[in-house]
């Protein structure tokens, strides 16, 4: 492989004057692919006191492994050597880095390997090569029909899906919405809708799972059968082209569904099998052009028949081949939709971004908000996944494919039945108000599918327009003033869930503001808030992190600043009735904290504190909730006394698959008056985990996500209600947005201690 030979070449042009290189020395990566924002960890071993310089290869361009620097040599794109020191006395040395949506790495592997020298007498070890590959997850990658380059193909297709022998219609085109989401585990999905070519009625939502990935190095790689070259030879690299496959990956199992959504194709149901050639994905895969994408051979077969239209052929060969590259977004960024708030002073009722006729009218967007795209082209896409407040752990990824786009000034406009209205009469221009429905537009036709998660997993529903055109204008959500949208749909239940309750095909309503999205805030090694308590003065605590000051609140004469021998903190000078708290001046305050931790679906709360016998019993060293019930929250931490000399801890959290409140009692060796360091880790896969003093004590498989959570209060040293009192001193509070690893709450521990 070039990049292998690369490698193994600049290695032995480091001996001076000699290209003999001894074994002994190893390197290996903890995982096969990362995801972005997960830590990587190169663990290398070797002779102690050797110095160790690591060799990168990436044929996309320069490698970029922040946290590790490089010596400066000259060795063109996409090579280069990155020093990692002395190797320690144990004779393991380890380094780690992130990876983050922009790295060249989601593209294409890099390959690495390690020189090691002896200083005494300049000796060296090379290692085997490893390399490292990328998974991009929901690094925000959308399919899209290829678009075929003269220079590179004769083929002149520009439709990403081809069904052959499916009868008159064969090709379709993606319309919008979907992801390509790559996974660590090895694993990849392709989603979207797609448009007959030659039956706009026609439509799908194909949901296709690619598994057992192949990367450059593995055994097996490539697979029999690949690569498969479609473009002229003289586009491949031993050709002297720009595409070079040995950088490509391949999945070698392709399964999946297709729904039909409307028209000719409501009511299909097409099953996908491997194909005679696996998945191939990197730049210039697709066949069509230079670009990144993806191609694959696929197995067809027509489960069950459209209930109108055309019969479809029952089974035969097609193929995929996509573009894949950033989900499109307005000149202005992306737009997102959240759930319109009604009010009598609107003449409207229901706080809801979904409502349906049977499944309830309190449906809202996890994480706060969805997706809107619209388009050049006179279509958009509605996006995002919605849950029922009532009952959180029913829920729906949402599709929508808007088109037929009416505007102001067009022969049809309004459309028919348009526009719906439903405000205070006052509130319309009519009557001298604000809301002006001469100034919306429309989108006349509407296509979707809602696809069952938590207990309405393997549901699929079609939806499509109900009634007046979907709106979009000052007013048009009908719920209130506010620029949104609105608009009915029909449901057509294609799959009923696996064991949740049964669904009807009734109708529904969507009812959203339109909004600015909120910042994205990523996993930051860094605490997205940090409270150290060394200000010492007035009512105000500062967060070091910049995001999040908090207020002394009530009790303020039982709130006393204090410097003692564990260090600087806040005294809580009461027992258990009391009432002192510090916290945000109002849930909204706590938004940026709950957005920054949903974002990355992980956390890790550390509290560094010493307690006193006089505190409740459920004392809270810090609360992000609005009550006591254990419901009533999103996470809390908190330790109290068990009688003498030790205490007890518990550990809330709220997420999508329920209510967890784990308790565990410390052991005598944690004393009452003691510096303690408390800490709750959440890493995202469901899993729990608590510590003191850096040491891990118990871990949970708790399951579920974070997309439940709400805007609450936060505090510190009691509830939202001011009755569950901490007594003691707090010298330093901790949030970051991703799970700390033992070795960091290791170092946090006794950075703390030390500073004691």
């Amino acid at each position: 492989m070039r990049s292998k030979n690369a490698l193994l070449s600049l290695a032995a042009s480091l001996v001076l004057g000699s290209t003999a290189l001894a074994d002994g020395a190893t390197l290996s990566l903890d995982f096969a692919q990362y995801e972005p924002d997960q830590e990587i960890l190169l663990t290398l071993t070797g002779e102690p006191g050797d110095v160790a310089h690591l060799l990168a290869s990436n044929g996309a361009a320069t490698v970029v492994l922040p946290g590790l620097a490089t010596l400066g040599v000259d060795l063109g794109a996409g090579l280069q050597i990155l020093n990692l020191g002395y190797i320690p006395a144990s004779g393991v040395l380890t380094a780690t880095c992130d990876l983050s949506c922009g790295s060249p790495l989601l593209e294409a592997p890099c390959f690495l390997q390690v020189v090691t020298i002896d200083p005494a007498d300049a000796g060296l070890c090379v290692t085997e090569v490893v390399v490292l590959s990328g998974a991009a997850s929901d690094c925000g990658l959308c399919p899209a029909d290829p678009q075929p380059d003269a220079a590179l193909t004769a083929s002149d297709r520009d439709f990403g899906l081809r069904l052959a022998g499916l009868g008159a219609l064969e090709n379709f085109r993606f319309a919008g919405g979907g992801e390509f989401a790559e996974f660590g585990d090895g694993s990849a999905s392709v989603t979207g809708i797609l448009v007959a070519v030659d039956d706009a009625d026609c439509k799908l939502y194909l949901d296709l799972d690619l598994e057992l990935r192949v990367n450059p190095l593995d055994a097996s790689y490539p697979p029999a059968g690949s690569p498969v070259q479609d473009l002229f030879p003289g586009a491949y690299e031993q050709n002297g082209g720009p595409i070079d496959t040995d950088l490509w990956h391949y999945y070698i199992v392709t399964r999946g569904t297709a729904e039909g959504l409307g028209g000719d194709c409501l009511g299909a149901r097409l099953d996908f099998f491997p194909g005679a050639t696996p998945a191939q994905v990197g730049q210039g895969a697709n066949g069509l052009n230079g670009g990144y994408g993806l191609s694959a051979d696929l197995a067809w077969r027509v489960d069950t028949q459209p209930t109108t239209g055309t019969t479809l052929g029952a089974e035969g060969m097609g193929d995929i081949a996509i573009d894949v590259g950033t989900c499109p977004m307005g000149d202005d960024g992306p737009i997102c939709v959240t759930y319109a708030e009604a009010g009598g002073q609107y003449c409207t009722s229901g706080d809801h971004a979904v409502w349906f006729a049977e499944l309830g009218a309190y449906w809202r967007f996890v994480g706060g908000t969805g997706d809107l795209f619209e388009a050049p082209d006179g279509t958009a896409t509605l996006s995002g996944e919605i849950y029922n407040t009532q009952s959180p752990n029913q829920r729906f990824c949402v599709d929508v494919f808007l088109s037929g786009l009416v505007e102001p000034g067009d022969a049809n406009y309004p459309p028919a039945g348009s526009p719906k209205l439903g405000l205070c009469d006052n509130l319309y221009a009519s009557h001298g108000g604000p809301v002006d429905p001469s100034t919306f537009h429309y989108y006349t036709e509407t296509t979707g599918v809602l696809i069952g998660k938590g207990d309405f997993d393997c549901a699929v529903v079609a939806i499509e327009r109900k009634g007046p055109s979907f709106q979009i204008g000052v007013g048009a959500n009908v719920k209130n003033a506010n620029y949104g949208l609105s608009g009915w749909f029909d449901m057509t239940v294609l799959e009923q869930p696996c064991n949740g309750p049964h669904i009807s095909d009734k109708n529904g309503d969507f009812n959203v503001d339109i909004v600015s999205c909120p910042t994205q805030v990523p996993n930051s090694l860094d605490p997205i808030s940090h409270w150290d308590f060394e200000d010492q003065a007035g009512d105000k605590v500062v967060d070091r992190a910049g995001n999040m000051n908090l207020w002394l609140d009530e009790g303020h004469e039982h709130l006393n600043w204090v410097v003692d021998g564990h260090g600087r903190g806040i005294e809580f000078d009461q027992d258990a009735s009391g009432d002192a708290c510090i916290r945000t001046s109002s849930t909204g305050d706590a938004t940026w904290m709950r957005e920054a931790i949903q974002s990355s679906g992980e956390f890790t709360v550390q509290v560094a504190f010493q307690l006193d016998g006089q505190a409740h019993s459920y004392a809270r060293l810090v609360s992000f909730s609005s009550g006591t019930a254990l419901a009533d929250r999103n996470f809390s931490l908190h330790a109290f006394p068990n009688g003498s000399p030790s205490m007890d801890t518990e550990y809330r959290l709220v997420s999508s698959s329920g209510v967890h409140h784990p308790k565990i009692g410390l052991s005598n060796s944690f004393k009452l008056g003691d510096l303690i360091v408390l800490a709750m880790c959440y890493d995202g896969e469901g899993v729990l985990r608590a510590s003191v003093d850096g040491v891990k004590i118990a871990s949970w498989n708790v399951g579920g996500d974070l997309s439940v959570w709400t805007d609450r209060m936060f505090q510190i040293g009691n509830e939202s209600t001011e009755n569950r009192a901490f007594a003691g001193v707090i010298y330093d509070v901790k949030i970051w947005n991703r799970p700390l690893s033992d070795a960091e709450l290791q170092a946090e521990s006794a950075g703390l201690h030390a500073g004691a």
